[in-house]
């Protein structure tokens, strides 16, 4: 028994050691927290922002962290991004009822200035930034 409660410890320690990580990445300079930004209008700060343009309309293969490493390659700075992931239901948290619906991925991010080189890289400007229907888990990263 007792050696069933050690190796649980230790297994919940690997896994919250694990997931601890996963939420700051200090090579890219990096940290995301989770927002609701369904139930008030979420107010996005001024600046200049850019949607990602999907290749497929509901792509569900997008990965928002290759996507800000590629740009950060190309010398842009991006101040803040927000990711909302695919999903093809749309379930409110405290609620065992689920939408059948298709939920797109959305990703926007905030530079400092207009770039065009953003356009190469599969952004479009965009004046009014935000995240459309069912936005109950949207990942808000932040740079240092």
């Amino acid at each position: 028994m007792r050696k069933s409660i050690f190796l649980l410890l230790i297994s919940f320690l690997l896994v919250s050691y694990a997931c601890k990580e996963y939420l700051t990445n200090s090579d890219d300079n990096y940290s995301f927290i989770m927002e609701d930004h369904s139930n008030n209008q979420y107010e996005f700060p001024t600046g200049v922002y850019y949607r990602y343009t999907l290749e497929v309309l509901n792509s569900q293969n997008i990965d928002e962290v290759a996507v800000m490493k590629s740009t950060r390659n190309n010398s842009i700075q991006i101040k803040d991004a927000w990711y909302k992931d695919y999903c093809n239901s749309c379930t409110p948290p405290g609620s065992n009822i689920s939408m059948m619906v298709i939920v797109p991925a959305e990703f926007l991010i905030l530079v400092d200035h207009t770039d065009i080189k953003l356009n190469t890289l599969g952004f479009t400007e965009i004046s009014d930034p935000d995240i459309s229907f069912c936005s109950y888990r949207v990942k808000h990263y932040t740079f240092n």
